[in-house]
């Protein structure tokens, strides 16, 4: 059997809930020593690593688990997320698209992709990715939130504080839409409400800032 059973899954989410990081790494080590074939565990691992900030470590293993399973979506989505957290931005592109590929429906790879298009100027693709990503999953607060952000790079501020107050709807604890919100305020000149915004991400997380 090339995977660990669902109880050794459950072991390992339960770690990884109650942040207990060094220990889970070396129970993941000692497991892929066992089931060497294991793209699970080496994506767990990769998360594990991108959670450690080892952006390196986690590229390395996300491509191993690919190697393994070349259809594994969420290992490539995930590979996305690491090239993009280390500014190589036009391979994050090209995995998400082809996350993307094997999986139309799958909202994340269309959000992220939406997120990295933004950074890269491409702000009507941005638009485009992020507005798909919430057809397929309506109650996706975080792609509401990053859609107000591109429609604010593009001038758009009303439309982008729609937005934002759609993505604190689904999730009132959502500091950083509380905060994306207070900036697009502030650019229609609605200073009372921009600061109470501010604040009220403050409220919502002490640490936003």
């Amino acid at each position: 059997n090339s995977h660990p059973t669902q109880e050794i899954m459950n072991d390992l989410e339960n770690l990884f809930k109650l942040n207990k990081l060094d220990l889970l790494e070396k129970k993941i080590n000692e497991l892929i020593n066992i089931y060497s074939n294991s793209s699970v565990l080496l994506n767990i691992l990769g998360i594990l690593n991108q959670k450690k900030n080892d952006l390196n470590s986690a590229i390395i293993n996300f491509k191993l688990a690919i190697k393994i399973d070349p259809n594994f979506k969420l290992a490539i989505n995930n590979l996305g997320n690491a090239f993009k957290n280390i500014g190589e931005l036009e391979e994050s592109v090209l995995n998400y698209k082809k996350a993307i590929k094997l999986d139309p429906y799958y909202a994340e790879a269309h959000s992220n992709l939406g997120v990295v298009h933004k950074e890269l100027g491409q702000l009507h693709e941005s638009v485009d990715c992020l507005e798909k990503a919430i057809k397929l999953k309506p109650d996706y607060f975080e792609a509401y939130s990053n859609l107000g952000n591109a429609l604010s790079e593009l001038g758009k501020f009303e439309k982008a504080v729609e937005n934002h107050k759609k993505a604190i709807k689904i999730n009132p604890n959502y500091a950083e839409a509380y905060s994306n919100l207070g900036n697009a305020l502030g650019e229609l000149g609605k200073f009372g409400e921009s600061i109470n915004s501010h604040k009220k991400a403050l409220d919502v997380n002490p640490k936003y800032l």
